[in-house]
């Protein structure tokens, strides 16, 4: 790895932590302000993490105090965050929205089966996770460690499309 990529990911994660410090002070504006840039990082995870807090920030910002996602991505951050509260019928509404307005996104199928079979509902989950993995297989080395599905683990048709 080179010097300049070492420093730039150096960088990247100060500019993380200092919007994480502005947010959690709720200075949503510069936390957004220092968000903005690494939602668009070569680092998948680091932007993710970034779209997500990003969204929080919006929501905190939007006067009527109630975000309304407009782009695929938005419905996923926006859905990450109402996941990771465990609020998962709202988090699939979310991530239904984000595969609607992106049907080619693995992601956000993934994300939908995630959030479908913690909310029990079965049927969602089988299909969502069966796009996902039709769109990148590499969703399936996920689904097997990822939490979210354990309820389904005994699901046969959960099962085949694992192992497959």
């Amino acid at each position: 790895m080179s010097k300049k990529v070492e420093k730039a990911g150096a960088q990247s994660v100060e500019a993380y932590e200092k919007a994480l410090k502005a947010f959690w002070k709720k200075d949503y504006e510069k936390a957004a302000e220092l968000l903005e840039p690494l939602a668009r990082s070569e680092s998948a995870e680091l932007g993710e993490r970034a779209r997500t807090y990003l969204a929080v920030c919006a929501q905190h910002a939007d006067k009527k105090g109630a975000f309304k996602p407009k782009t695929a991505e938005e419905h996923l951050a926006w859905g990450s965050v109402l996941h990771n509260r465990g609020e998962f019928a709202e988090a699939q509404k979310q991530f239904a929205q984000a595969a609607g307005l992106a049907p080619q996104n693995d992601v956000a199928h993934y994300c939908l089966a995630a959030a479908a079979a913690r909310n029990g509902d079965d049927a969602t989950a089988r299909k969502a996770l069966q796009k996902a993995v039709d769109l990148s297989p590499e969703s399936r080395v996920h689904a097997r460690r990822d939490a979210d599905f354990e309820a389904l683990r005994e699901d046969e048709e959960i099962a085949a499309l694992l192992e497959a």
